[in-house]
């Protein structure tokens, strides 16, 4: 395959002078340089100064207002592997994870007065999706990404440890179609 000028790609073939780019093989000419072939590869790809934001779907998060009975049904009418209810304080919710062979569902439910997940219910009694996580590899940088396109953070804007122990941020539901996006570094 080629590429830009005085560059060629090849799969899985090293040869002297060649260096390994984003799983391609990158050799030059003798007058090309390996910071100049980057250089003209990062141009020629639209990579220079973009942030991968989002990988994959990590979760869909559903409020709940009776876990026994929103884990009995998952576990028993979809057969699927409900874990353990885990009190998540510091997020006023206690979750239970349902794993899906290619994501989770998290169920959230109140935990304590203050909890956010009160007053979503408050306006649905039967419950809903409350919110959509994606992946992301660097949270501080997506954050300043999305910041600077004019996403707002809610809470601090700072990141909190998550129900799987990493950090995660919430974007408001009014800059991303009505949903509540999670953001979790993995």
């Amino acid at each position: 395959m080629i590429g830009p000028p005085n560059i060629c790609y090849t799969p899985n073939i090293l040869h002297s002078g060649e260096s390994l780019v984003n799983g391609a093989v990158l050799f030059t000419r003798d007058t090309v340089d390996i910071a100049c072939a980057q250089d003209m590869f990062d141009k020629a790809f639209n990579t220079i100064g973009r942030t991968k934001m989002i990988g994959r779907l990590n979760h869909v998060a559903i409020a709940v207002p009776d876990l026994e009975a929103a884990c009995a049904q998952y576990r028993g009418a979809l057969g699927a592997t409900v874990g353990e209810p885990q009190d998540e304080p510091d997020h006023g919710v206690t979750v239970v994870f349902i794993e899906l062979p290619n994501t989770k569902i998290e169920f959230l439910y109140p935990l304590g007065d203050d909890s956010p997940i009160k007053g979503f219910l408050e306006k649905n009694p039967s419950g809903g999706i409350h919110h959509i996580c994606y992946e992301v590899e660097d949270i501080l940088a997506a954050r300043e990404k999305l910041q600077s396109e004019g996403a707002r953070v809610l809470g601090t804007g700072e990141p909190k440890i998550g129900a799987h122990g990493k950090p995660v941020l919430f974007l408001h539901p009014k800059d991303f179609n009505g949903c509540l996006i999670e953001l979790e570094q993995v």
